[in-house]
Protein backbone atom coordinates (compact mmCIF):
# COMPACT_ATOMS: atom_id res chain seq x y z
CA UNK A 1 0.00 0.00 0.00
CA UNK A 2 1.86 3.24 -0.95
CA UNK A 3 0.21 6.61 0.99
CA UNK A 4 2.88 8.81 -0.70
CA UNK A 5 1.27 11.68 -3.59
CA UNK A 6 4.86 11.00 -4.70
CA UNK A 7 4.54 10.56 -8.32
CA UNK A 8 8.36 9.51 -9.34
CA UNK A 9 8.86 8.82 -13.06
CA UNK A 10 10.41 5.82 -12.32
CA UNK A 11 11.69 3.00 -12.92
CA UNK A 12 13.09 5.32 -16.29
CA UNK A 13 13.26 1.92 -18.43
CA UNK A 14 9.88 1.42 -18.14
CA UNK A 15 9.00 5.68 -19.10
CA UNK A 16 11.47 5.92 -21.73
CA UNK A 17 9.94 2.65 -23.48
CA UNK A 18 6.67 4.58 -23.92
CA UNK A 19 8.44 7.20 -25.60
CA UNK A 20 8.63 7.70 -29.35
CA UNK A 21 10.36 11.35 -29.87
CA UNK A 22 13.47 12.42 -29.27
CA UNK A 23 11.85 15.32 -27.47
CA UNK A 24 9.81 12.92 -25.23
CA UNK A 25 12.88 11.43 -24.57
CA UNK A 26 14.97 14.49 -23.45
CA UNK A 27 11.62 15.77 -21.09
CA UNK A 28 11.86 12.34 -19.33
CA UNK A 29 15.67 12.49 -18.95
CA UNK A 30 15.12 16.12 -17.77
CA UNK A 31 12.70 15.25 -15.33
CA UNK A 32 14.20 12.38 -13.85
CA UNK A 33 17.10 14.52 -12.94
CA UNK A 34 15.00 16.84 -10.56
CA UNK A 35 14.64 16.65 -7.31
CA UNK A 36 11.90 13.99 -6.25
CA UNK A 37 10.81 13.13 -2.84
CA UNK A 38 11.72 9.10 -0.99
CA UNK A 39 10.45 8.45 2.42
CA UNK A 40 11.45 5.93 4.35
CA UNK A 41 8.54 3.28 5.00
CA UNK A 42 10.59 1.10 6.75
CA UNK A 43 8.71 -2.22 7.79
CA UNK A 44 5.44 -0.05 7.25
CA UNK A 45 5.42 -0.20 3.51
CA UNK A 46 3.25 -2.59 1.37
CA UNK A 47 5.67 -4.20 0.69
CA UNK A 48 7.83 -4.51 3.94
CA UNK A 49 11.61 -3.91 4.39
CA UNK A 50 13.77 -4.97 6.99
CA UNK A 51 13.73 -1.48 8.65
CA UNK A 52 17.30 -0.69 8.76
CA UNK A 53 19.50 -0.99 5.90
CA UNK A 54 19.52 1.85 3.63
CA UNK A 55 20.34 0.14 0.66
CA UNK A 56 17.08 -2.31 0.61
CA UNK A 57 14.75 -0.59 -1.47
CA UNK A 58 11.90 -2.15 0.41
CA UNK A 59 12.51 0.05 3.02
CA UNK A 60 11.71 3.36 0.75
CA UNK A 61 8.44 4.70 -1.06
CA UNK A 62 8.11 3.10 -4.50
CA UNK A 63 9.81 0.41 -3.41
CA UNK A 64 12.63 2.13 -5.00
CA UNK A 65 16.18 3.81 -3.37
CA UNK A 66 16.46 7.28 -3.13
CA UNK A 67 18.43 8.74 -5.73
CA UNK A 68 21.34 11.37 -5.47
CA UNK A 69 19.15 14.15 -5.81
CA UNK A 70 16.05 13.25 -3.55
CA UNK A 71 14.79 14.91 -1.27
CA UNK A 72 14.70 12.39 1.89
CA UNK A 73 12.19 12.68 4.43
CA UNK A 74 12.52 10.11 7.33
CA UNK A 75 8.44 9.93 9.32
CA UNK A 76 6.37 7.61 7.58
CA UNK A 77 3.65 7.78 10.41
CA UNK A 78 3.38 3.80 10.04
CA UNK A 79 7.56 3.47 10.31
CA UNK A 80 9.15 2.88 13.64
CA UNK A 81 11.50 5.15 14.01
CA UNK A 82 15.37 3.48 14.52
CA UNK A 83 18.72 3.23 13.70
CA UNK A 84 19.50 3.20 9.82
CA UNK A 85 22.78 1.47 8.07
CA UNK A 86 24.22 3.57 5.36
CA UNK A 87 26.57 0.43 4.02
CA UNK A 88 28.79 2.95 2.21
CA UNK A 89 28.58 6.44 1.04
CA UNK A 90 24.79 7.93 -0.05
CA UNK A 91 23.55 11.67 -1.21
CA UNK A 92 20.43 12.93 -0.87
CA UNK A 93 19.22 16.68 -2.18
CA UNK A 94 18.03 17.39 1.30
CA UNK A 95 17.07 15.53 5.39
CA UNK A 96 13.65 16.08 6.33
CA UNK A 97 12.84 14.61 9.99
CA UNK A 98 9.17 14.41 10.51
CA UNK A 99 9.29 11.57 13.23
CA UNK A 100 11.01 11.43 16.64
CA UNK A 101 14.23 9.17 17.01
CA UNK A 102 16.32 9.00 14.17
CA UNK A 103 19.48 7.78 13.63
CA UNK A 104 21.27 7.83 10.54
CA UNK A 105 24.21 5.48 10.22
CA UNK A 106 26.12 3.32 12.76
CA UNK A 107 28.17 5.17 15.66
CA UNK A 108 31.99 5.11 14.80
CA UNK A 109 31.42 4.38 11.07
CA UNK A 110 33.30 6.11 8.00
CA UNK A 111 30.46 6.30 6.18
CA UNK A 112 29.56 9.75 4.88
CA UNK A 113 25.73 10.79 4.25
CA UNK A 114 26.42 14.13 2.06
CA UNK A 115 23.11 16.71 1.76
CA UNK A 116 23.99 19.05 -1.30
CA UNK A 117 21.69 21.55 -0.30
CA UNK A 118 22.50 21.70 3.19
CA UNK A 119 19.04 21.42 4.21
CA UNK A 120 17.43 19.48 7.24
CA UNK A 121 14.71 19.78 8.78
CA UNK A 122 13.24 18.80 12.04
CA UNK A 123 10.29 18.74 13.09
CA UNK A 124 8.70 20.17 16.62
CA UNK A 125 9.89 17.97 19.79
CA UNK A 126 11.73 15.64 17.12
CA UNK A 127 15.38 14.06 17.89
CA UNK A 128 17.51 13.31 14.90
CA UNK A 129 20.85 11.53 15.18
CA UNK A 130 23.71 11.49 12.43
CA UNK A 131 26.19 9.72 13.69
CA UNK A 132 27.74 9.22 9.58
CA UNK A 133 30.22 11.54 8.60
CA UNK A 134 28.04 14.63 7.25
CA UNK A 135 29.45 15.84 3.81
CA UNK A 136 28.63 18.19 1.24
CA UNK A 137 29.57 21.82 0.32
CA UNK A 138 26.66 23.81 1.34
CA UNK A 139 26.71 23.76 5.33
CA UNK A 140 23.90 23.45 6.99
CA UNK A 141 20.59 25.20 7.38
CA UNK A 142 18.49 23.76 10.23
CA UNK A 143 15.04 24.94 10.77
CA UNK A 144 11.40 23.14 11.94
CA UNK A 145 11.53 23.10 15.30
CA UNK A 146 13.40 20.10 16.54
CA UNK A 147 16.87 19.39 17.47
CA UNK A 148 19.92 18.26 15.52
CA UNK A 149 22.78 16.05 17.05
CA UNK A 150 25.86 15.33 14.98
CA UNK A 151 27.71 12.83 16.38
CA UNK A 152 30.54 11.97 13.91
CA UNK A 153 34.54 13.20 15.03
CA UNK A 154 35.40 14.29 11.91
CA UNK A 155 32.53 15.21 9.70
CA UNK A 156 34.17 16.17 5.88
CA UNK A 157 31.75 18.94 4.95
CA UNK A 158 31.99 22.65 4.38
CA UNK A 159 30.39 25.75 4.33
CA UNK A 160 28.76 27.49 7.60
CA UNK A 161 25.75 27.08 9.64
CA UNK A 162 22.45 28.74 10.14
CA UNK A 163 19.85 27.24 13.12
CA UNK A 164 16.67 29.10 12.16
CA UNK A 165 14.28 29.16 15.38
CA UNK A 166 11.19 30.45 13.08
CA UNK A 167 9.80 27.52 14.39
CA UNK A 168 10.46 27.44 17.94
CA UNK A 169 13.00 24.77 19.38
CA UNK A 170 15.20 24.18 16.43
CA UNK A 171 18.64 23.22 18.07
CA UNK A 172 22.00 22.47 17.12
CA UNK A 173 23.19 20.04 19.40
CA UNK A 174 27.20 19.51 20.06
CA UNK A 175 28.98 17.55 22.54
CA UNK A 176 32.33 18.52 23.42
CA UNK A 177 35.51 16.64 22.41
CA UNK A 178 36.72 15.58 25.82
CA UNK A 179 38.52 17.31 29.00
CA UNK A 180 41.95 17.94 29.60
CA UNK A 181 43.74 21.13 31.55
CA UNK A 182 45.00 23.88 29.44
CA UNK A 183 47.99 25.89 30.72
CA UNK A 184 46.95 29.67 29.50
CA UNK A 185 50.65 30.90 29.50
CA UNK A 186 50.19 33.02 32.34
CA UNK A 187 50.87 30.80 35.17
CA UNK A 188 47.31 29.59 35.36
CA UNK A 189 45.60 26.20 34.58
CA UNK A 190 42.09 25.83 33.13
CA UNK A 191 40.09 22.43 33.55
CA UNK A 192 38.78 22.31 29.91
CA UNK A 193 40.30 21.14 26.75
CA UNK A 194 41.50 23.44 23.81
CA UNK A 195 41.02 22.29 20.30
CA UNK A 196 38.66 22.89 17.69
CA UNK A 197 34.72 21.89 17.66
CA UNK A 198 35.65 19.19 15.63
CA UNK A 199 31.85 17.15 15.50
CA UNK A 200 30.87 20.84 13.56
CA UNK A 201 33.52 20.22 10.59
CA UNK A 202 36.82 18.86 10.41
CA UNK A 203 38.43 21.55 8.38
CA UNK A 204 40.35 24.16 10.25
CA UNK A 205 38.93 27.02 8.65
CA UNK A 206 36.27 30.03 9.59
CA UNK A 207 33.22 28.78 9.96
CA UNK A 208 30.12 30.75 11.06
CA UNK A 209 27.29 29.40 13.59
CA UNK A 210 24.73 31.51 12.71
CA UNK A 211 21.64 31.48 15.74
CA UNK A 212 18.42 33.47 13.52
CA UNK A 213 14.65 34.31 15.10
CA UNK A 214 15.61 32.38 18.37
CA UNK A 215 17.58 29.65 17.01
CA UNK A 216 19.68 27.38 20.02
CA UNK A 217 23.12 26.04 20.01
CA UNK A 218 23.17 23.37 22.59
CA UNK A 219 26.34 22.60 24.08
CA UNK A 220 26.58 18.89 26.28
CA UNK A 221 29.75 17.11 27.58
CA UNK A 222 32.87 18.58 29.03
CA UNK A 223 34.28 21.82 29.05
CA UNK A 224 36.17 23.40 26.30
CA UNK A 225 38.05 26.44 25.34
CA UNK A 226 37.37 26.29 20.94
CA UNK A 227 40.38 26.57 19.56
CA UNK A 228 40.91 30.14 16.99
CA UNK A 229 38.02 31.41 15.89
CA UNK A 230 37.29 28.36 13.28
CA UNK A 231 33.99 28.12 14.85
CA UNK A 232 32.06 31.48 15.33
CA UNK A 233 28.80 32.08 17.12
CA UNK A 234 26.87 35.13 15.15
CA UNK A 235 23.94 35.93 16.78
CA UNK A 236 21.39 37.52 13.92
CA UNK A 237 18.43 38.81 13.28
CA UNK A 238 15.46 37.58 15.96
CA UNK A 239 18.41 36.43 18.23
CA UNK A 240 19.42 33.56 19.61
CA UNK A 241 20.30 31.03 22.38
CA UNK A 242 23.32 29.27 23.60
CA UNK A 243 22.50 26.41 25.89
CA UNK A 244 25.01 25.36 28.28
CA UNK A 245 23.89 22.32 29.28
CA UNK A 246 23.31 21.08 33.08
CA UNK A 247 26.22 20.04 35.35
CA UNK A 248 29.78 21.36 35.35
CA UNK A 249 30.39 22.41 31.93
CA UNK A 250 32.51 25.46 30.84
CA UNK A 251 32.74 27.49 27.58
CA UNK A 252 35.77 29.44 27.13
CA UNK A 253 35.51 32.12 24.33
CA UNK A 254 38.96 34.28 23.98
CA UNK A 255 39.68 34.54 20.16
CA UNK A 256 38.29 37.48 18.84
CA UNK A 257 35.12 37.01 16.24
CA UNK A 258 34.17 33.92 18.98
CA UNK A 259 30.79 35.67 19.43
CA UNK A 260 29.16 38.52 18.49
CA UNK A 261 25.78 40.22 17.87
CA UNK A 262 24.63 42.98 16.02
CA UNK A 263 22.32 45.85 18.24
CA UNK A 264 18.88 45.10 18.51
CA UNK A 265 19.91 41.38 18.33
CA UNK A 266 19.37 39.76 21.56
CA UNK A 267 21.90 36.89 22.92
CA UNK A 268 20.49 34.71 25.59
CA UNK A 269 22.34 32.40 27.96
CA UNK A 270 20.56 28.72 29.02
CA UNK A 271 21.42 26.07 30.49
CA UNK A 272 23.19 25.42 34.10
CA UNK A 273 26.84 25.57 32.20
CA UNK A 274 29.05 28.79 32.64
CA UNK A 275 30.11 30.78 29.20
CA UNK A 276 33.28 32.91 29.97
CA UNK A 277 34.56 36.00 27.35
CA UNK A 278 37.66 36.33 27.70
CA UNK A 279 41.07 37.02 26.25
CA UNK A 280 41.53 38.94 22.59
CA UNK A 281 38.08 38.85 22.81
CA UNK A 282 37.18 40.85 25.47
CA UNK A 283 40.63 43.09 25.37
CA UNK A 284 40.59 46.59 24.17
CA UNK A 285 43.34 48.13 22.77
CA UNK A 286 45.89 46.24 24.74
CA UNK A 287 47.18 44.91 20.96
CA UNK A 288 47.13 47.89 19.53
CA UNK A 289 47.84 51.06 22.08
CA UNK A 290 47.68 53.59 19.09
CA UNK A 291 43.58 52.86 18.34
CA UNK A 292 41.84 54.38 21.43
CA UNK A 293 38.59 53.20 19.97
CA UNK A 294 39.19 49.70 20.57
CA UNK A 295 38.32 49.67 23.94
CA UNK A 296 34.91 50.62 22.34
CA UNK A 297 34.46 47.57 19.61
CA UNK A 298 32.00 45.21 21.77
CA UNK A 299 31.51 42.43 19.58
CA UNK A 300 27.98 41.59 21.68
CA UNK A 301 26.48 45.26 21.05
CA UNK A 302 22.70 43.12 21.20
CA UNK A 303 21.11 43.14 24.16
CA UNK A 304 22.06 39.79 26.72
CA UNK A 305 19.49 37.89 28.62
CA UNK A 306 20.47 35.65 31.36
CA UNK A 307 17.93 33.08 31.78
CA UNK A 308 20.11 30.13 32.99
CA UNK A 309 24.24 29.60 34.45
CA UNK A 310 26.54 31.98 34.56
CA UNK A 311 28.34 34.82 32.33
CA UNK A 312 31.80 35.64 33.02
CA UNK A 313 33.65 38.43 31.70
CA UNK A 314 37.30 38.65 32.06
CA UNK A 315 40.86 39.03 30.14
CA UNK A 316 43.69 36.91 30.17
CA UNK A 317 45.95 39.74 29.08
CA UNK A 318 44.52 42.03 31.59
CA UNK A 319 47.91 43.57 32.93
CA UNK A 320 48.60 46.20 30.36
CA UNK A 321 50.47 45.74 26.63
CA UNK A 322 54.41 46.60 26.15
CA UNK A 323 53.26 50.66 26.19
CA UNK A 324 52.08 50.61 29.27
CA UNK A 325 48.75 51.44 28.21
CA UNK A 326 46.23 49.74 30.31
CA UNK A 327 44.03 47.04 29.25
CA UNK A 328 40.45 48.23 28.52
CA UNK A 329 38.12 45.76 27.98
CA UNK A 330 35.71 45.67 25.33
CA UNK A 331 32.48 45.30 28.05
CA UNK A 332 33.37 48.13 29.78
CA UNK A 333 30.34 50.05 29.01
CA UNK A 334 27.93 46.73 28.95
CA UNK A 335 24.84 47.39 31.54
Amino acid sequence: MNRHNNTKPRPLSFSLARLTSSVAVASALTLAAQAQVATWEGTSGGTPGDGFLWTNRLNWSLDTLPLDTDDVIFGDPLATPGRILLIGDKTANSLAFTANNYTIGAYGTDDVLTNSSGVITVNTGNLATINASYGGGAGISLSGGGALFLNHPAPQFGGDITVDGTIAGTTLIHRQEGVGVQYNGIGGAQEFGRNDQLTLGLQRAVRNITLTNGGEYRIIGAGNNPEGNFKNIIISSGGGTVNLAAGYLVQNLDDIGQISSSAGNTLTLAGRGRLTITGALADGNYNNPTDANLGALNPIQGDVVVNGGMLDFGRLQGQGNAAGVPANTRFAGMT
